[in-house]
This record gives structure tokens, sequence and C-alpha cells, in this order.
């Protein structure tokens, strides 16, 4: 099974290394020289499209598009989000409105059909709305590669390139809009794809699914885990790729991006010897629950406590995914939030019962941690975010949290007051990037706000540190996914 992964949309071009030689197409087999330049005279013209609410089954997406949706707006559609896989698939319907011009006008659409759904019938839109985009059927322009003398070498509308020992995609962006975001050269086997894409130069890297695990276990995680811990990921991985394929990028000519909104996939130069055999020794595996590819999903630190899927995306609470402590003996004392985030509970992924390996330090200082704003750097935060100035910033209160703490709707209060629903725009509203997770407490001080919070991701699912401490403690592979995703079995893909 080929899976298509998005490495990068580049401005103008991109450059490229082919150190062993490499070949254009399959057809003509034009020689690549060891270093090309890959660029664009045009970007592609995309459409976008706005979703208002992710639904499970046909027949309850058919339902509340009549009793609700259509009551508003006529011209909403249901679209299948998923890849049939013989009856194993989670089948998700978007409820959603096409054929924007730019990626704005669909946002602010959003922000007003919300408000008359509010108004006319009373119904609050749930906080998995998002853009998305639809790629042309016929590509207009071309791609150029070029020598870097500037002389062309070929010209297409889509050239695919292929090496024996990889191609080497040189200052490619990693960890897209988060705090450890950086550039660096990655190395790609398969075939990499180029064509017109939104911004320039769209880079998809095509190859072989084992191939792509293998990388995904130790881009998540470093090389040097556990061996069982590699295997828990890979499965994992793997599980939540073919659970996801077909939704996360929907009209868009690529399975899966190679960042966090999908999975970390940095390519060949990640691989080990340990990654390798972890992925050939699960070869095929993956989780079922109940007959269906179980969605398994994943983030770094849970803080001590695991959220519940339905309050991170969909209205969506498969038994696999349960809330709770991260631990093999059950619950912590509970006392409140404030007293849960300024105390160490007894948990897998605390660094202070069980400490971080060296290759993974830096991930222990958002077990715990802390950010400290003016009145005006908070206003000036959120005013970038969302493009409008609510003057001094008064109060920020947390209106709803999931069971692991973590704030599902805030409120911000300045000259005016909003409300931001959902985990991951909450985290974006009050950091240029993202605040580590969205488990924090708010306390006012002098200055302005002090944040304290807990984790590190959506605490969704296996929590990555505490599944690397299980397997530091002796737990198997098989263990620590039974763990984190209870009621789920290991079984070869059909």
């Amino acid at each position: 099974m080929k899976v298509r992964i998005k490495i990068g949309d580049f401005p103008d071009s991109v450059f490229v290394g082919a150190p062993k030689g490499g070949i254009i197409s399959e057809d003509d087999h034009i020689t690549l020289p060891e270093k090309i330049q890959i660029s664009v005279d045009e970007q592609e013209a995309i459409a976008f499209g706005a979703r208002l609410a992710v639904i499970h089954g046909k027949e309850k997406a058919e339902r509340e598009y009549d009793s609700k949706y259509r009551r508003v707006d006529g011209k909403l559609d249901i679209i299948p989000a998923f890849t049939e896989m013989g009856g194993r698939e989670i089948q998700r319907y978007w409820i959603a409105r096409e054929g924007f011009i730019s990626y704005k006008l669909a946002e602010e659409w959003i922000e007003a059909a919300s408000a008359a759904y509010r108004r006319i019938i009373g119904y609050t839109i749930p906080a998995v709305t998002g853009v998305f985009r639809r790629y042309p059927q016929r590509i207009k322009f071309s791609v150029k590669v070029k020598l870097l003398d500037g002389e062309i070498l070929r010209q297409g509308k889509i050239l695919r390139m292929k090496a024996e020992n990889g191609l080497i995609v040189k200052d490619a962006e990693v960890g897209t809009g988060f705090h450890w975001q950086h550039r660096e050269d990655l190395l790609f086997m398969g075939i990499l794809e180029a064509r017109p894409g939104e911004k320039g130069v769209l880079l998809i890297n095509e190859i072989d699914l084992e191939d792509y695990t293998a990388s995904v276990n130790s881009s998540e995680m470093s090389n040097h885990c556990p061996p069982e811990y590699l295997k828990a990921q890979t499965i994992a991985a793997r599980s939540a790729i073919l659970a996801t394929r077909g939704g996360h990028h929907l009209g868009e000519p690529f399975d899966l991006c190679n960042g966090d909104h999908c999975q970390c996939f940095y390519g060949a130069g990640r691989l080990s010897a340990n990654s390798l055999s972890a992925a050939e020794s699960t070869k095929g595996l993956i989780l079922i629950h109940n007959n269906f590819v179980a969605d398994t999903r994943y983030a770094k630190t849970c803080g001590g406590l695991r959220e519940r899927y339905k309050y991170v995306w969909e209205d969506f609470n498969p038994g696999y995914l349960p809330a709770g402590w991260d631990n093999e003996g059950g619950a912590n004392s509970f006392d409140g939030w404030k007293s849960y985030i300024d105390n160490s509970p007894v948990c897998h992924c605390n660094p202070e019962y069980y400490p971080y390996p060296d290759y993974h330090q830096d991930t222990a200082e958002n077990f715990r941690w802390e950010r400290l704003f003016t009145h005006e750097q908070a206003g000036k935060i959120i005013k970038e975010r969302i493009g409008a100035d609510l003057g001094k910033i008064q109060e920020i209160v947390p209106l709803q949290r999931g069971e692991s703490g973590r704030i599902i709707k805030l409120a911000v209060i300045g000259d005016e007051k909003i409300v931001v629903n959902g985990e991951l725009k909450i985290r974006r509203l009050l950091s240029d990037t993202h605040l580590p997770s969205s488990c924090f407490t708010i306390q006012k001080t002098a200055e302005g706000f002090k944040i304290k919070g807990a984790g590190w991701g959506h605490g969704v699912g296996m929590c990555q540190m505490g599944a690397l401490a299980m397997a530091e403690m002796g737990f198997d592979h098989r263990k620590i996914l039974n763990f984190y995703f209870p009621g789920t079995e290991i079984t070869p893909i059909e």
C-alpha cells in the first residue's frame, strides 16, 4: 500500500539534492545532477470549503442535516470524509459548504454561520469547524526542474523523481507553527513528486506504508527509544493512518502532511536499526475495535490525566479512548484543577517518578510549565490571532473543561468579550505559536496574568512519554497498547 505525504509547499522554489544520482520520470529517465532547483511560475488556484460539523454514519448525518443545518442554509453538502476499507473504516461525514475563493472568506463565513445558527434556531455549532482546500482536477501551471545555472532540465505539470539512495529536500520546515519550528535538510526515499501548489512548489513523497511507519516511529519520538516502545508507536501510527485517511486532507492531492496535524514524518534520515526492526517485526499489524480500524491518537505527554476524544474533536466516544490517570495503579487524590496542576501526581509521564532519558530531556519541561503575560502582551497576541482589538485584557476565564482539565471553552474579556471553543484554538489564542496544552489555570497578577499548565499536546489516547516509561519498566508493546487503547485487538491488515 502506498501513501502520499505532503512535505511542504515552498514559495517560488526549492532545492533538492541527489548525491548518488536519480531520474525524473519513468518514461524519459532524465538523469538528475547532484543538486537541482525546482520552481513554479504561478501558484495553483485553490478553492476552499468551510466545514461546520463532523458526524459519524451516513444516516445520522442525513438526519442532522435535515433537522438542523438545512433549516438555515440550503447550500450545504454532506461530504464523505473517509477511505473505504471493506467495511472496517470509520465513516465520518462533513456538513460543509464549498466554493470560496480564499481561506479568509471561508473562515469569515464559518463565523457568520455560527452566529446565524445560534440566533435562528438556538443551536451552537460544534468546535470542529474548519477550512479545507480543493485542488483543481486539471492543473493549469507547470513546475520546472533546473540546473543551478538556470538551464531547464525538465518542465511539466507533475514531475516525479526518484533515486536509489534517496533525494534530499533542502531547508525543509519542521514543526510548523509550534515552538520547536525550524528548518533542516530531509532525506526521502520512494517517489518525490513536484507540482504547482497553493504557495509555490508542492512536494509530495509517495512511499510504501511500511517504510512510512518506520520513519514515523522515530520522527514522533527518538530512534533511541526501547524496542517495545517503538513497536507500540509503529502499530498505533499505522492504525491512525488508516483510520483518518481520506479525511485529514480531503480534496488535496495527498493523504497526510508530515507535521503534527497528521503525524510527524521527517524521512529516511530518522531511520535506525531500532526503528527498522520495530517496523519489520510489526509489519501489517493494526489495532481494531468492534471490527473497525481504531483511531489510535497519541500526544507527547498527557500531564497525568488523559483526555476523552469528544472533548478535543467531534462527538465520538469510542471505548478505547477513555479519560483517566496515566498510571497502572488507578486514581490519584484530586482536589481541583489548581491543586492538580500545582502538584505532581504519580503517573507514567511524570519525570519526578520516571526520569526521562537523556535523549528526551527537553520534553521534561512540558510536564508542568508556566507562562507570564502583561495585559499589553496578552492583548497584542490575541489581536494578532483574531484580528480584533479587545483593548486591555481584564479577565481570562475557563468556561468548560474536559475530563483531563483541558479547557475546551474559554472567555476573554477586555473592552469586549469573546468566547473561544476548541482545545487547539485556545492553545493558539494565547501564544504566538501554541501553548503546550489547554490544561492550565489563570492567575491575575499586578502586571497581567500567570498561566500554569500541565502536559504537551491534546492528551487523547497514548501518552508517548508515559508509554516510553512503561517500556523502560519492562512492559511489552502489547501491554502498552492495551493500557492506552483498552478493548482493542492487534490484527493484520486484510
